[in-house]
């Protein structure tokens, strides 16, 4: 189990660092800590100590394996875009322009349509609305979700890891109901490596869920209780979820259920 500091802005890096480290073998299952979305300290703790710019390994030794499963409900915008200016988490220029300007443009039709002026966002929201319209990449046959978290004075946008400059990324959005089908989808996923009954579940499950779904988050956790077995859940609302098995290539997701299921 991985926990990580977000505003460190490594998290791709870190995850796939630990997994060298413990071994090709060992799967990963974790999230990136949050500060209710003001974005200005995230920590991490381990028995009585916690700190920022920090990260917490616990192993679980198990008889029977573990089960980790994960989704996101997302679907691309019209349109491919090319990162054309980046440095680390942030990306200064797609298509040789400001991004803030291509992320406004690009997601005013799908805001208006969720009654959001673009031209006319607040300071205190843009977050908000950042995660909601957030950056896919092209992973096989689906995309996985990188969340842009704020506005840089000079137009760039700072992401929750690296995004590298001459990357082609697609705008994303989600549909409660894609939010919930997607959350059932992860714990069967869950369920179905385990093998077995399951006894209960960890579940990471991304903040940037929680404001697509607002009032029906709780059905999206119903779901997955219910695919597992009614079985009991706890969990976290995080700045991104971690979910590596033997041979991916990646294991840090934004926007995303990840299921830790346990054995019966």
């Amino acid at each position: 189990m991985l926990l990580i500091d977000t505003m460190a802005g490594n998290c791709e890096e870190v995850t796939l660092l630990a997994a060298a480290e413990l071994g090709a073998d060992e799967p990963l299952a974790g999230g990136a800590a949050g500060d209710d979305l003001k974005m200005q300290s995230t920590v991490v703790a381990c028995g009585a100590r916690a700190a920022s710019d920090a990260i917490v390994i616990g192993q679980i030794f198990s008889k029977e394996p573990l089960g980790v499963g994960v989704c996101h409900g997302h679907r691309p915008l019209p349109r491919p875009l090319r990162i054309t200016r980046a440095h680390g988490n942030v990306v200064e220029e797609i298509e040789n322009r400001p991004a803030w300007d291509v992320w406004r443009e690009r997601t005013r039709e799908a805001a208006k349509a969720q009654g959001i002026d673009v031209d006319a966002i607040p300071a205190n929201e843009e977050t908000k609305f950042l995660l909601r319209f957030e950056a896919g990449l092209a992973a096989g046959s689906e995309y996985k979700i990188r969340a842009p978290l704020s506005r840089g004075k000079d137009g760039s946008i700072q992401f929750a890891c690296g995004i590298p400059q001459g990357a082609v990324i697609r705008i994303t959005e989600s549909a409660p109901a894609n939010q919930i089908d997607s959350a059932r989808e992860a714990a069967r996923r869950a369920k179905a490596k385990l093998g077995v009954a399951a006894s209960g579940a960890i579940v990471f499950d991304c903040i940037c869920r929680n404001l697509i779904l607002g009032d029906e988050f709780g059905r999206a956790v119903t779901a997955m209780a219910e695919e597992l077995g009614g079985v009991p859940l706890a969990g976290f609302e995080t700045y991104g979820e971690i979910a590596l098995d033997a041979g991916d290539m990646s294991g840090f997701h934004n926007t995303t259920s990840v299921v830790l299921a346990f054995p019966r």
